[in-house]
């Protein structure tokens, strides 16, 4: 096997269901390429080539399973599936075709396992099956959780949370403008973030704009309903002399 059709797999999934599953996609992609040039295919497994013959799987589903294998348990977005798999900068429909990708995908993947997106936020996560109705932070978020303040790590694991609606859609806690306020908050606590720069990290925006202050207060006056019912402690959002806001705990 060249370097080209190396595939990442986390250890945790030697011996697995899906490493034994990429062995095989790996088997049918270097069958297509040779049955492509011509020859006979004499020594390829029957189960194989009759997994080509009925389209089974085609070179962009390949690719793209490859690509989210090496993303294991982390959260990517669309665009970069697109990109992957095409080669292209996204443009014209291509959720559409991600969309229909995914779907294609998940019909070949074994049972124990999902491709799940990530409901408002266009990401995707490959991970293990879970429990609908279960609740858990993925890797990634759960990475950016070490460079918190450690008296915020509970209510901040709370906010990165997702919950398992079916095998295919994982609703998160918060929509990701809240999660971007809280983020900047949480890492910034117990200090002041200036209401500007709050701004800028959630709409690029470097001008003063007061349909944007009027915006953000909306998000944060949501947020702060959210936060309330979080079991660990009560947290609340300051606004301090209208220039910032803080998180703070509720004494």
């Amino acid at each position: 096997m060249d370097h080209e059709r190396t595939t990442f797999i986390p250890a945790e999934l030697s011996g697995e269901p899906l490493a034994r599953f990429l062995e095989r996609l790996n088997n049918i992609e270097e069958t297509r390429t040779t049955m492509q040039d011509g020859n006979q295919c004499s020594n390829a497994p029957s189960e194989v080539i009759r997994l080509i013959e009925k389209s089974s799987f085609t070179p962009t589903q390949v690719a793209c399973v490859r690509y989210l294998t090496g993303h294991w348990q982390v959260s990517v977005p669309g665009e970069d599936v697109y990109t992957t798999v095409t080669g292209a900068k996204p443009f014209g429909e291509w959720r559409n075709y991600v969309s229909k990708l995914v779907c294609g995908v998940r019909k070949a993947i074994p049972r124990d396992l999902s491709l799940y997106i990530i409901q408002g936020s266009g990401r995707y996560l490959f991970d293990w099956r879970r429990e609908v109705s279960s609740w858990f932070v993925p890797s990634d978020r759960a990475e950016v959780l070490g460079n918190m303040p450690p008296d915020t790590i509970p209510l901040m694991s709370y906010c990165n949370q997702v919950e398992v609606k079916d095998s295919q859609t994982i609703i998160p806690r918060l929509t990701p403008t809240e999660l971007a306020i809280v983020g900047e908050l949480g890492g910034a606590y117990p200090g002041l973030v200036n209401r500007d720069r709050l701004i800028r990290t959630i709409w690029n925006h470097e001008q003063d704009d007061i349909n944007l202050r009027d915006c953000l207060w909306v998000h944060i006056s949501r947020l702060e309903g959210k936060i309330a019912s979080f079991p660990g402690g009560a947290f609340d959002i300051v606004n301090t002399q209208n220039v910032g806001y803080a998180l703070s705990r509720v004494s």
